[in-house]
Formats: C-alpha cells, sequence, structure tokens
C-alpha cells in the first residue's frame, strides 16, 4: 500500500513499474544475472560514482575544463560559462564538468544541467578521445 502511494505521489505509472519489473525478470532469468551485493561504509556515494561514470560514458563530448579565465573549455575548443541559475554557479568552481544542454545569451554561451566530474573518469571511460597531458 505504501509503494502504491509512493508512485502515485511522484507521478510514476504503476503500468511502468510492472513492465520493468517484468523486464529486470526477462533479463535476469535469460542471462543468470544476479543482484551484486556491494559492502561498505560508503555504499551510498560510491552508487552516486557508479552512475555519474555511466553518465560520463555516454556524454563524454560534453565535457568541458576550467580555463585560466574563469570560463570553461568544451571538448570541441567552445568558450562556455556555468549558468547563474545553477547550484554550481554559486560555489568553487570545479575542474572539470558535464553539461547537458548549452544556451546562448547575448555574447555569452551558457551551460545547463551539469554535473562536476573528475578528469581521471574521462581518461578511464573515453581513452580514444581524451589523452593525458
Amino acid at each position: 500500500m505504501y509503494l502504491l502511494r509512493l508512485i502515485k505521489f511522484n507521478y510514476v505509472s504503476v503500468q511502468a513499474c510492472e513492465i520493468r519489473n517484468s523486464l529486470e525478470k526477462l533479463i535476469k532469468g535469460k542471462f543468470q544475472i544476479e543482484n551484486k551485493v556491494f559492502e561498505g561504509p560508503d555504499l551510498g556515494s560510491a552508487k552516486c560514482v557508479r552512475v555519474m561514470k555511466c553518465v560520463v560514458a555516454g556524454a563524454f563530448l560534453q565535457a568541458a575544463h576550467l580555463a585560466g579565465d574563469c570560463s570553461y573549455r568544451g571538448a570541441r575548443g567552445a568558450t562556455l560559462h556555468i549558468s547563474p541559475d545553477s547550484c554550481l554557479y554559486h560555489t568553487q568552481q570545479p575542474s572539470w564538468v558535464l553539461f547537458g544542454t548549452v544556451q546562448s545569451s547575448g555574447d555569452k554561451t551558457y551551460m545547463r544541467d551539469l554535473m562536476a566530474i573528475e578528469k581521471e573518469w574521462l581518461l578511464e571511460l573515453a581513452p580514444h578521445y581524451y589523452k593525458e597531458s
């Protein structure tokens, strides 16, 4: 009963949850996949890092690094800035970020939907594109 209320409160389709559960059973059965148990004191952060690395693996071209003039340089050399709407705008600027979208406004191009990442993740997940320099 609690799960049903939670699903409805978060606007998740009950049918979508049933389809997801059916697919999970089908895939686990076909490929003999078992749930992996992660142990350790830092389980929350470890899960978060794994998810962030998955995002980086799929969107590595949308990475940008901090340049000397407090702007960012994209993978293809574009000069980018953190959007004033971002929570990262009011904090210490991370060395590397991954952005979801860009928005041009006047003379600046702003990155939106940001995530702070580690340079090592790019070297690990996209060695064909990023090299240590």
